[in-house]
């Protein structure tokens, strides 16, 4: 497998309405940025399978990858003020990137059946990611194209992934399939970046398939997992919250619900219906996330009363909460360790409705088609914190700062539309118009009233605003039958 990415344009650059001359104060006439820069990426995949004795059949994957990219780094900064200043004794930017990426991965896949109602899989993954860049750090930073500050590194994120499971499934005379599964997953960290070297994570997972009834089908799955560090958890830098763990990286104990249902009481009706729930809690995070909860209930039915005609609905709500834990801090790490009155607690609640309806209709039969679909979707993302104690000591504006509050609640709406009226003029030849329109309102403090900013704040803030548009698509497609083939069962 080969991609190459050609990009002719190097950079863009973009003019600042409210500073029409350079300056250091107030900040550069002009903006610029770096877009995706060319680069190629290839990999090389052989895969062998063989057919054992037993109802045995056994898989190998292998596959190596690698990619580049060395397109030559802009200029730090565009201000002219700024030129003089990065002329600096011993500082020498790098020209490019020289990127260099190398992937390792290895798939094994084995099945057997035993004896005749047990079904047994096997499966084992291994992913390595190699980061062999040169490109260590440029020696100098420019913020905002304005103010210098320290150079930086340049961080890589080297790391390997193992995954196994093993799946048995018994599904003898009665109506009932019973399905129990192991999982195991480790992740090996390079040391220098993260906090945690490795983790490895156990799981079971336990599902029952009721299928006797003719009009009524039930599925029912619970999950279990429990993620443990190996050798701890390590403050990369001093400077980092000892009682902190990033919630990647932290013990992790994991528990999922899944509920599915669906009844056809005539043949021209069928009910759906899914319930999820899932509770993730990290049980040794001081600081960091407490817990992550997530819900979701649906519900479909289909109703087609003849074959020229089909209509559809469903609804579904999805709800996430979860729990932070983290302490206001002045910058040193004595002010972070000797004032838990500073502690802070925050909750985000994310909710997302959504309802829909679809339908089909031929209207001449073979020859003309109808088909549309129309959705709603309502979310809203809210953040309450609060400090368990009134924060105490320091001076009244570091109290001040270390109070907590509570952010108003963003929203957002989305309604598209899509209608599609399909002509087949034979059987190689077809025509299509489709009508597509989407309408957009959002309401969102972080980016209501944001202007183009002159000092230490956002430079030609983009707010997504409310929109409506609408498109109006014609296709004529060809498919001759010389060039259908029959789909490989692979």
């Amino acid at each position: 497998a080969y991609s190459q990415f050609n990009n002719a344009l190097s950079s863009v650059t973009a003019a600042n309405p409210l500073v029409t001359v350079d300056s250091l104060k107030a900040g550069t006439a002009n903006g610029r940025t770096a877009p995706a820069p060319s680069n190629s990426a290839q990999s090389i995949t052989g895969t062998a399978a063989a057919s054992l004795p037993a109802h045995t059949r056994v898989a190998a994957t292998l596959s190596y990858g690698w990619r580049s990219q060395n397109e030559r780094l802009i200029a730090p900064t565009i201000n002219s003020k700024n030129l003089d200043s990065l002329t600096r004794a011993g500082d020498v930017f790098p020209t490019g990137l020289f990127g260099n990426i190398h992937t390792t991965l290895v798939n094994l896949n084995a099945s057997s059946r035993p004896i005749q109602p047990l079904s047994i899989t096997a499966r084992y993954r291994s992913y390595e990611f190699k980061d062999l860049t040169p490109f260590d750090s440029v020696p100098i930073l420019v913020i905002s194209d304005r103010t210098f500050a320290a150079g930086a590194a340049r961080e890589a994120f080297p790391y390997t992934q193992k995954n196994a499971e093993v799946t048995a499934s018994y599904h003898h005379k009665l109506p009932v399939t019973l399905t129990a599964s192991y999982l195991w997953n480790r992740m090996d960290r390079d040391s220098s970046v993260r906090n945690v070297t490795q983790t490895s994570e156990n799981g079971t997972k336990f599902a029952i398939d009721y299928s006797g009834l003719s009009w009524a089908t039930v599925s029912l799955s619970y999950n279990h997992a429990s993620r443990r560090s190996a050798n701890g958890y390590h403050q990369v830098l001093t400077s980092e919250n000892p009682d902190s763990r990033r919630f990647d990286e932290a013990d992790r104990d994991r528990n999922a619900l899944n509920l599915i249902l669906t009844v056809t009481p005539i043949d021209q009706v069928t009910l759906s219906g899914t319930w999820q729930m899932g509770r993730d809690t990290f049980p040794n995070s001081p600081d960091g996330v407490q817990h992550d909860n997530s819900n979701v209930m649906g519900a479909e039915i289909d109703w087609t009363p003849n074959a020229r005609f089909s209509l559809g609905a469903g609804y579904q709500r999805e709800w996430y909460d979860n729990m932070f834990n983290s302490r206001y801090r002045t910058g040193s790490v004595d002010s972070l360790l000797n004032n838990p009155t500073w502690n802070w607690v925050a909750t985000n609640i994310d909710s997302t409705s959504t309802a829909f309806v679809t339908f089909s209709a031929a209207l001449i039969p073979s020859r003309l088609d109808l088909s549309g679909m129309w959705q709603i979707s309502k979310s809203s993302f809210q953040m309450q914190a609060f400090n368990p104690v009134q924060p105490a000591k320091g001076t009244a504006s570091q109290i001040a700062a270390a109070t907590a509050m509570s952010f108003p609640t963003a929203t957002q709406e989305l309604q598209p539309l899509t209608i599609n009226l399909r002509y087949r003029v034979s059987t190689d030849w077809s025509l299509t118009a489709r009508f597509q329109s989407e309408h957009f309102t959002n309401s969102d403090f972080r980016t209501t009233g944001l202007t183009p900013a002159t000092g230490n704040y956002v430079f030609e803030g983009n707010s997504l605003l409310p929109y409506d548009a609408s498109y109006l698509t014609f296709y004529v497609s060809y498919r001759p039958d010389l060039i259908r083939r029959p789909r490989s069962a692979m």
